[in-house]
């Protein structure tokens, strides 16, 4: 409710993050939403909220016909381009403040195992139509995912796969060595 958003807006750490994402409207950048939404279905379960200003923190609102076209373009144009289907669908929160707006709350869940894609096109006779997109949410952003990363995080994922990642920084070891990188990182997946 708007206590939560005003207690929201007086925490210091209140930035956005893996689960946290500000918007000040939807400015019917349908793709930019779709991706979004699959970054954080790739990753963990998060929460965009628009009606806010992030940069300084400001609760806004959007009225409730910004707030119908968005639930109508989540629960149709969003969703559709989304492989395979969300399950479960984002739930939608619109919180009501007392300037006589809403903050619309979107909250995502992520995908038990594999990845969610974007198709390119609709139309199974379009060659795009086997063409995916992969994102997923980094610290305050989204990331999209070549081949390589698209296969570690399906392996990640995948609870028949034995996996192991092992990092060593030398400078843990050694106090001399004042590199303060990582030097090795080893990953090993057991496909068996």
């Amino acid at each position: 409710d708007e206590k939560d958003l005003k207690q929201l807006q007086s925490d210091p750490k209140n930035i956005e993050d893996y689960v946290i994402e500000y918007k000040l409207n939807f400015n019917s950048d349908v793709d930019e939403l779709r991706k979004d939404i699959i970054a954080f279905a790739n990753s963990k379960r998060g929460f965009i909220l628009f009606g806010i200003k992030d940069d300084p923190f400001e609760i806004i609102g959007l009225s409730r016909k910004e707030i119908d076209i968005l639930k109508n373009l989540i629960e149709s144009g969003i969703i559709g381009k989304i492989d395979p289907k969300l399950d479960p669908l984002p739930v939608t929160n619109p919180i009501p403040l007392s300037n006589g707006k809403y903050v619309f709350g979107l909250e995502i869940f992520p995908k038990e195992r594999g990845l969610y894609g974007i198709r390119k096109n609709n139309n199974p006779n379009n060659p795009d139509f086997e063409t995916y997109e992969f994102w997923i949410r980094m610290d305050g952003r989204k990331k999209r995912l070549n081949m390589d990363e698209v296969n570690l995080q399906i392996a990640k994922n995948d609870p028949y796969k034995k996996w192991i990642e092992i990092k060593f920084d030398f400078s843990s070891v050694i106090p001399e060595f004042k590199i303060p990188t990582q030097l090795i990182s080893i990953i090993g997946i057991n496909k068996s």
